[in-house]
């Protein structure tokens, strides 16, 4: 972003004392409409994509990129221009991450093993999910389904209002997160995320049931294949035996979700009972 003088300063900028922070002079034009805290969550964006600046043609461009991140109202019109908030629905989804399999069974046996192991989590609100990478930045994207193994609904609504309410303080995590929050395997990754967004909604996660198994399998082994556990009381439901089903495909799984679960007799309970819909989530 600069050249750093003896004092450390970097050339090419002006010091902003309002947020104690030195913008790029060819920058300031481009942020100036901004509050003081909506300038200041933008150029900390645009050091953190300092090593990626070759993917936008202008500086303009990657300015508009880093205001799309971090200004509330820009991150909504952008990102979530088909949010609806007369019925939002959360849940919490599994994701398998391309070429990491075999490095996450390995290091799960590690003393300290994170809540979901070594895999990556993310929220999905509505149609778009809400994840933190290892870039340190959070870009809310369309779902894609080839890539989710496994998702849990946390929350559903129809108050509009009271969604309305929960969506500004989704944006406001985004924003907090995309600013001044750095990627750490340990320490700061995609679970703390969530954890994070989960807290500030004041939303409880129980892992409980069926749900409650899949999960310590993952902690404890790193496989996030579609493995369903079949408890008792399901297996007495569903007329199956009690164990476990792998499932080789979305196909196959969605099969036994419409055959089994969705039935006349089934549906019910786990389609709005709690313990039933923690035993199929």
């Amino acid at each position: 972003m600069g050249v750093s003088d003896s004092r450390g300063v970097e050339s090419g900028t002006s010091f902003d004392e309002e947020i104690g922070v030195y913008i790029p002079n060819d920058v300031e034009e481009y942020v100036s409409d901004l509050n003081e805290q909506e300038k200041e969550n933008a150029v900390l964006v645009m050091r953190k994509l300092q090593n990626y600046t070759h993917l936008f043609a202008t500086k303009q461009e990657l300015i508009k990129y880093c205001r799309k991140l971090t200004v509330i109202s820009e991150l909504k019109d952008f990102y979530f221009k088909q949010f609806d908030s007369k019925r939002m629905t959360i849940k919490l989804v599994i994701i398998e991450a391309p070429g990491n399999k075999r490095w996450r069974e390995i290091i799960t046996g590690m003393r300290i093993t994170p809540k979901f192991g070594f895999c990556h989590v993310g929220l999905i609100v509505n149609n778009r999910i809400v994840e933190f990478c290892d870039n340190s930045i959070c870009v809310p994207r369309r779902t894609e389904s080839s890539r989710a193994v496994f998702s849990h609904t946390i929350y559903q609504s129809v108050n509009h209002t009271v969604n309305e309410q929960m969506f500004d303080k989704i944006c406001e995590i985004i924003v907090k997160w995309n600013a001044y929050s750095w990627y750490n395997v340990l320490f700061k990754n995609c679970q703390h995320f969530v954890d994070d967004l989960l807290d500030e909604l004041k939303l409880e996660l129980k892992l409980e049931g069926a749900l409650g198994l899949y999960v310590e399998r993952l902690r404890k082994t790193g496989k996030c294949d579609a493995w369903f556990p079949v408890t008792k009381e399901t297996a007495t439901r569903l007329g199956i035996a009690e164990g476990e089903i792998v499932f080789m495909s979305h196909k196959d799984l969605d099969m036994f979700v419409t055959e089994k679960i969705h039935s006349a007799d089934a549906s019910t309970y786990y389609l709005s009972n709690p313990d039933g819909m923690m035993d199929v989530s």
